[in-house]
């Protein structure tokens, strides 16, 4: 329960294969008085704010994932690529989450590899033959970068993956710099997650950038202002 009957979250889908498709909700907090809480939470606001260096924090969306009991992996990619630079974003697990619940999972120090913009985008992201290709694109350009500079080099083998095996209401923060995507379910039970991506509080929305194509919709005519609206403050100084 909690729903508010007021809006209904922008979009609903599901995606993946063997019939074993990952429902994906997305701005679930303009439906639900629960999810509201927790997606606008004024402490959790305030952490992200207070972790990225901000003097506050705004909601730019949330997305709900629920991959099934023996669902399929979801591809590494940057949240940067679809969101726009300082975009920071809470994944928190809505049931007890592990290795092999397919549960979400970082490249350790990816943060600090080359790429810009639309770099770490992946159009289909429950395709299992793309679940490491962008990523493996990136790490021969971050090995090209640290070849001219005479540094160690990495390969595949060498990369360090950081579970976030937490229980019910745990979770991470990352940049949206950092790689990320998730392994198979090997349980049979579904792993839920919610991930809130955030934004500075004074956080411009302009044509052109890298938000616009996904958030243009929400622009109000004649300012480059983020609506409350679409867009909440969950906490400010």
């Amino acid at each position: 329960g909690g729903g508010n009957g007021r809006r209904l979250p922008d979009s609903v889908d599901a995606g993946g294969g063997n019939g074993r498709r990952t429902i994906h909700v997305t701005n679930i907090w303009k439906s639900d008085s629960l999810f509201r809480n927790a997606v606008c939470s004024p402490a959790l606001g305030k952490l992200v704010a207070e972790t990225a260096g901000w003097d506050g924090a705004r909601v730019l969306q949330d997305q709900v994932f629920l991959k099934p009991g023996l669902g399929g992996p979801v591809a590494f990619h940057r949240d940067e690529a679809y969101m726009g630079e300082d975009v920071v974003t809470c994944w928190i697990a809505l049931d007890d989450c592990s290795p092999k619940d397919g549960t979400l999972e970082y490249i350790a120090g990816s943060h600090l590899w080359p790429g810009e913009g639309r770099a770490g985008f992946v159009r289909f992201l429950y395709d299992k033959k793309e679940q490491r290709r962008k990523l493996n694109a990136c790490l021969r350009e971050w090995n090209a970068t640290q070849s001219e500079k005479g540094l160690d080099q990495l390969v595949e083998e060498d990369l360090q993956s950081v579970f976030v095996d937490v229980p019910r209401g745990g979770g991470s923060i990352h940049t949206g710099r950092t790689w990320h995507g998730s392994s198979e379910n090997t349980s049979s039970r579904p792993r839920p997650g919610l991930s809130i991506h955030f934004v500075p509080v004074d956080c411009k929305l302009r044509e052109g950038d890298g938000r616009w194509r996904i958030f243009g919709k929400y622009a109000s005519p004649g300012s480059d202002s983020m609506s409350c609206e679409h867009f909440p403050i969950s906490w400010q100084r």
